[in-house]
């Protein structure tokens, strides 16, 4: 569920999710993720639930974000990391229409072709 009264539970926030640490945390420390939570005036902290995501296509060449809710944490000096929910990874195409809509709101080019 990334809806919490009708509203993401955070903008989406970009990261890369293959990209871990040995506990299979994402590490949030590229320039663009913190660009990202700035763009947005998040300020990371322990237990912070984030939705986050990185760039997909479908099977039809289309943008289809993969997204996953997690939790943040501090692993050591310099290094925020988010623990995924269950370790579930959903694409956007996956989500509830309600859902789809808000996502949208963010990211407008979801089910376009990649340019």
């Amino acid at each position: 569920m990334i809806l919490r009264n009708s509203e993401l539970i955070s903008p989406p926030v970009w990261a890369d999710l293959a990209r871990t640490d040995h506990l299979a945390r994402i590490k949030l420390d590229l320039f663009a993720t913190s660009e990202n939570l700035k763009t947005y005036g998040i300020v990371l902290k322990n237990g912070l639930k984030l939705l986050l995501y990185d760039e997909d296509l479908d099977d039809d060449w289309l943008i289809d974000d993969v997204i996953a809710v997690a939790i943040v944490s501090w692993a050591h000096p310099g290094l925020w990391v988010a623990e995924v929910q269950g370790g579930v990874f959903k694409h956007v195409s996956d989500l509830r229409q309600e859902e789809q809509a808000a996502y949208r709101r963010f990211r407008p080019q979801i089910g376009t072709p990649l340019s």
